[in-house]
């Protein structure tokens, strides 16, 4: 194993400093995210039942859907119909479910949580670096135009702060 191990960082060019990288990468762990819907999912697969309420939620029109209480086993599903609704219909949501949809984008983007792992404040720090990065090498303008489109997009998406 170990001869394979050295001809394959031979031959892909990675030298010692991948040895370095999977060490750090796998001594980080798994961040805990099963205490998020979103996340968990990720967990376990949704039990026939469910997939058939689903399947059912799929078929029906919108305006059916806004209304509708599924009736899910997996609780998971409970909070993910309901962010389901807010992120594609937020026009459609009550002041009661508006509120609580931007409370958890705020706490999501702005503090990190509900298993959110690139806040806002990693955006404007990633943001920061790019005009010096490889990926603006050639700065044109067309780059510069979707930079600037980019920040008027952010800016109008922090009144939820």
């Amino acid at each position: 194993i170990e001869k394979h191990r050295k001809k394959l960082l031979k031959v892909c060019g990675l030298g010692a400093g991948i040895e370095k990288k999977v060490v750090q990468v796998y001594a980080a762990g798994r961040p805990n995210t099963k205490s998020d819907p979103d996340s968990a999912l990720y967990e376990g697969f949704i039990d026939n039942t469910d997939r058939r309420v689903c399947n059912e939620l799929l078929q029906m029109p919108v305006d059916e859907r806004l209304g509708w209480q599924p009736p899910f086993q997996d609780s998971r599903l409970q909070a993910l119909y309901q962010r389901y609704l807010a992120r594609n219909w937020p026009e459609q949501l009550d002041a009661e479910q508006l509120e609580m949809w931007q409370t958890f984008c705020r706490a999501r983007l702005l503090d990190g949580e509900h298993g959110c792992t690139f806040t806002m404040d990693d955006y404007f720090a990633t943001m920061e670096t790019l005009p010096s990065s490889d990926l603006m090498q050639d700065n044109t303008e067309a780059k510069q135009a979707l930079m600037a489109q980019l920040e008027r997009w952010i800016e109008e998406q922090l009144p939820i702060a």
